[in-house]
């Protein structure tokens, strides 16, 4: 039960695993091959240089986001200096989609969503917006981006391991015992299950990938 935020590493490293799960985190240089991940959902925030997917004409760049489906890593090409952070999953909840890339550019508009309920709101009236990019066939695995304006709510328990990337504005997230993480726009950071926190926000935008238990 942590906010853990991520930082660029030398190596390929595991920063986060919860193996009851199966999900993890990965910060650093790509490996040369996907291999490792080919039984794996997987979502990746381009660090720097470049990866090319097997199968496809698409190279993902820097600040870009990748969501596979398992086998669909099996092949890639990454350019030499290519670096990523990765939230992956191993389990049965594929959907068997074409995989998706996004950029911020193509956030020109997206669609209303129901917006967090008024009993747990402390201020704001916040109106909030999603747009899923890929969704797991046991609606366990979602990737997509989100907006809202500003608002602050109360703490709550997090029921799901959440991966953001913050593309606009700013976020602060108050731990049980008062400890604070402050992000901003160009930050990306894991919120593991079961975290006590509060959510107070002059308004933001981000890519996310979430992980949520089914019973």
């Amino acid at each position: 039960m942590s906010i853990i935020k991520l930082t660029d590493t030398a190596r390929w490293t595991e920063v986060f695993s919860d193996p009851d799960l199966q999900v993890a985190c990965f910060s650093g240089p790509l490996p040369a091959s996907g291999e490792d991940f080919a039984d794996a959902l997987v979502f990746g925030q381009m660090r720097s240089g470049t990866l090319t997917l097997a199968g496809t004409e698409r190279v993902v760049e820097p600040g870009e986001i990748f969501a596979l489906e398992p086998g669909q890593s099996h092949g890639w090409t990454p350019s030499a200096d290519a670096s990523a952070y990765l939230m992956i999953h191993r389990g049965a909840d594929a959907a068997g989609e074409p995989l998706a890339v996004a950029s911020r550019g193509d956030l020109t508009s997206i669609p209303s969503s129901t917006p967090t309920p008024a009993h747990l709101l402390i201020s704001g009236d916040p109106k909030q917006g999603d747009l899923v990019y890929k969704a797991g066939a046991r609606g366990q695995w979602n990737v997509g981006a989100w907006e809202t304006s500003p608002y602050h709510r109360i703490a709550t328990t997090f029921p799901k391991h959440e991966l953001m990337y913050l593309l606009d504005g700013w976020l602060e997230l108050t731990i049980e015992g008062g400890e604070r993480h402050r992000f901003a726009a160009g930050d990306s950071f894991l919120v593991t299950k079961g975290t006590v926190c509060d959510w107070n926000t002059g308004g933001l935008r981000k890519f996310y990938a979430t992980f949520t238990p089914k019973g």
